[in-house]
Parts: C-alpha cells; structure tokens; sequence
C-alpha cells in the first residue's frame, strides 16, 4: 500500500497538548479526513473539535490549499 505525504503540526499550552493540524495528501475525500481525524482523537484524546486535517497541495507540499507562503512559493 502507497501513502501520501503527511505533515503534523502540534500546539501545547503549559506542555499540555491543546491542538493538531495534519497536512496531508489526498484528504480532499472526506470519509479519508474522518478517519484521520478518529485516528488522531484515539491517539491524542483530543476532542474532534481541536483536530483540523487539511489537504497538501503542490509538488514540494507544505502549504495548506488556499493558503499564502510567507515565502511566495503557494
């Protein structure tokens, strides 16, 4: 089986985790967003709420669909 790239952003207040952002190839599918985001809940237990699953867009990926590279590359 083939996977996409995927980049995982995590945000803590106080060294408590308080966030998630995944970045990934082919999450414009939503059933594929869904189970990225139970995945991420069962292994964080962060509510679904503080978990944003984004599509990857472009060949060099990194930037969120949408939007602009502080360094002009989108």
């Amino acid at each position: 089986m083939e996977y996409g790239k995927v980049s995982v952003l995590l945000t803590y207040a106080d060294e408590k985790l308080e966030g998630m952002v995944v970045v990934a190839e082919g999450v414009n599918n939503i059933k594929v967003q869904t189970d990225i985001i139970s995945a991420a809940e069962a292994v964080t237990g962060l509510g679904k709420h503080k978990i944003k699953v984004y599509e990857m867009k472009g060949e060099k990926g990194g930037n969120i669909v949408g939007e602009e590279s502080k360094y002009g590359e989108n």
